[in-house]
This record gives structure tokens, sequence and C-alpha cells, in this order.
């Protein structure tokens, strides 16, 4: 591996740094804070990343009940469950609090990083001749297609297809839509947000009926190689723990993981 993580708590600008870049390629429809915890919402949209509360500092861990409380009651009033998203910028002592109230300890995910300064060798910027790889510049029709890679049901999808447009539609930074075909059908997408000398890797998903057979792979090598043509010297993305195969296969493709971040929920009754 060519990489090398962060430790988690040793280096915090780098952390606070892709956590405002995340934020700004996966952008909220509403945002406010309370202190420095801050709290995103959309309605369109299901993703927790989309809706939850976000700390920033390790250090801003005054009155925590309290402002839990007023949070749970700021996301019942969006029509949302109440969900904390904890990366190291979050208080120890907020982690704590929300396990001992039974909030539910989830979601663990690898923010993963590759340094293309580093060299992409053993990296092709090609593809085999069965698959066409091609921007996508219709934002609906590729909200479309990534529902269907992720394996949307078509009943669930017309909402679901307008709620990630909006998403898509709401990146300020320069966007690439990608996707991946094989005779001439779709098998996989995904979305490149350049934002400087950073490019992140979202939404990425193959078919499920196409995965295991090297598609995502091919996909992130070019990925890797459109990100260095526009500028990029770093490579970001985020991936969940519990998904074995894609950790390793962006490990062996030259990512390291930065750090991670959890998820504490808690099912709403009222």
């Amino acid at each position: 591996m060519n990489n090398v993580a962060v430790n988690e708590r040793d280096n915090y600008p780098v952390i606070r740094q892709l956590e405002a870049i995340g934020f700004r390629a996966w952008p909220a429809s509403q945002t406010c804070y309370n202190g420095s915890w801050l709290l995103r919402v959309s309605p369109q949209h299901s993703s927790k990343r989309l809706n939850s509360v976000n700390p920033l500092d390790p250090a801003d861990n005054a009155r925590i009940p309290e402002r839990v409380e007023v949070i749970r009651q700021y996301y019942r009033d969006n029509g949302k469950s109440p969900v904390f998203r904890l990366s190291p910028l979050a208080p120890l002592e907020l982690d704590r609090y929300l396990a001992e109230q039974g909030w539910k300890d989830t979601g663990a995910t690898h923010v993963m990083v590759h340094h293309l300064a580093h060299g992409l060798s053993g990296i092709k910027s090609d593809h085999s001749d069965e698959l066409n790889i091609r921007q996508e510049t219709d934002i609906e029709k590729y909200a479309n297609i990534s529902l269907f890679m992720h394996g949307e049901k078509p009943e669930n999808s017309v909402d679901a297809s307008a709620g990630l447009t909006t998403i898509i539609k709401q990146i300020t930074r320069p966007k690439t839509l990608l996707i991946v075909e094989r005779a001439g059908e779709p098998v996989a997408s995904a979305l490149i947000v350049h934002d400087g000398r950073w490019s992140g890797l979202l939404d990425i998903a193959t078919r499920p009926d196409c995965q295991r057979q090297g598609i995502g792979g091919k996909l992130i090598q070019v990925c890797l190689h459109m990100a260095q043509q526009q500028g990029s010297d770093k490579v970001w993305l985020q991936v969940e723990k519990k998904n074995i195969a894609a950790v390793a296969l962006y490990e062996k493709l030259g990512f390291g993981s930065a750090y991670q971040y959890h998820y504490r929920i808690l099912e709403d009754k009222e």
C-alpha cells in the first residue's frame, strides 16, 4: 500500500479538512449549528449523512443532555429521526452519553485516501473492450441509473430519483458523472467531485448481478486517472467497514484509512 493512514485524533487539521470537503461534496438541503455541532437536514433524501448531527470540536462537550434533547426535537420537527454522526472530532463524552441512553452504534465507516503524488503504478487508465465507461451529463438520467445500480426497486425509484437528482444539483464543486456499460447496458456508476487538490469518489455502485466481476475495480482505476487529469493529487472515498470486499479492493488500489466515523441512532416513538 502506498498510502500512510492518518492517526485518528492525532491529525485534526487533516480530518477537519476532509470533513469540510465531504460536506461540500454531498451537501444537505438545510444546515444550522448548535455550538460547533453541525446539524444537516435533507427532507427529500433518506441518507444518514444528509440527516445527521456532526460534532466538529472534541472540546465542545458542555450541556450534552440538554443539547441532545433540543436536537431530538429539531429533527422531529423536520420529520426525521435523530442521528449523530461521530468522527474523531466528536467529544468522547457525547459518544459515552448516547451509549448510556440507548442510542444504537451503527454504520461504522472508513474515510479512505489515495495520495496520487505517490504514483499510480499498477493502476490502468484503460479498460477491457467489453466495457464502455462514459460521462453522463443528464443528472436525472444518472440518478435513475445509480438507483438501479444500488438495487432500488422500481416502485420506490420515483421519489428516490427526485431526491438524488436534487442532491447532485446542489453540488457546487465541479463534478463528473460516470456510467459503465457492457453490451449497451449499465453495470456500474460513480460520481467524482473535484475540490481543489482533492477529488472525492461518491455514489459508487455495481449492479447486484454484475458484482465480483472486476467491474468496480476498473471503474475506480479510471476515476483515479480522471482525478489526476483534473489537477487533484489526493482522492478520498467513504466505505462501510462491514463491506469487506470493497475495503480490500480499495486497499489493493492504494487507498489507506485516514479515519473512521460511526452513527448513533435512536428510534423516536414520539
